[in-house]
């Protein structure tokens, strides 16, 4: 069944933005504590299901109602990228789940070989929700404002998916997505220079190291139409 056609999911995404990435702002420090440690205890019930966690946690003695919220974070153990790369791809998920409404994801391998993990596509429009929470911060909208990013956006990587496959594709049967330009953060910088300049962005998102890259590149001189809101 098409995720766009489950009603649940549809409520799930509208629940996405209209309650939780706004969150932050409509909740007081005391309400963000109480909703933080209830999802805390969500998630270490949830991980108990996957094999590999279950494992880890029975060998420290540790159930999941031993946590009662974030506080308790030091009780568990600590899960490696190698513990993630032995056990995939049987024990990284509950078991009796179809992995075919999963998408396989990995990380770059930036510092060795790539860890493969499984998203649902809920997760990834999740990804995007934080996207939104950054924009609206500073003043932005994802359907109005000119934004563009720069992020790993090739195909097998979360940004890929999250930005091709999850929701956007559903969207734009609807609204244009015009106003947003994906680029590929490993694009040589003039390319990349080159498109943001032809595209006169409102707001530029990317790593911290791109963002002092083209900084720099603007100090320089280059990339007159680059004069982002934030």
């Amino acid at each position: 069944m098409n995720s766009f056609m489950n009603p649940a999911f549809l409520i799930n995404i509208a629940k996405n933005y209209l309650s939780d990435i706004n969150r932050i702002w409509n909740f007081n420090s005391e309400q963000l504590k109480k909703y933080q440690d209830k999802s805390f205890r969500k998630i270490v019930k949830y991980a108990y299901t996957v094999p590999l966690y279950n494992k880890k946690y029975k060998e420290c003695g540790i159930r999941p109602d031993d946590i009662k919220g974030i506080d308790d974070i030091g009780k568990l153990p600590i899960i490696t990228k190698d513990d993630l790369k032995r056990n995939y791809p049987n024990d990284v998920t509950p078991k009796g789940i179809d992995k075919k409404n999963y998408f396989v994801l990995s990380t770059s391998g930036s510092t060795g070989s790539p860890v493969f993990l499984y998203y649902d596509r809920l997760a990834l429009i999740k990804v995007l929700g934080g996207y939104v929470r950054a924009l609206n911060t500073y003043g932005g909208d994802w359907n109005k404002s000119r934004i563009a990013l720069l992020v790993d956006a090739k195909p097998g990587g979360i940004e890929h998916a999250a930005f091709k496959a999850s929701i956007a594709p559903f969207l734009e049967k609807f609204v244009s997505m015009k106003n947003i330009k994906l680029l590929h953060v490993g694009e040589k910088e003039e390319y990349l220079l080159k498109e943001l300049n032809d595209f006169d962005p409102e707001f530029v998102g990317s790593d911290p190291a791109m963002l002092r890259k083209i900084a720099s590149l603007k100090n320089e001189g280059f990339g007159k139409n680059i004069n982002p809101n934030s």
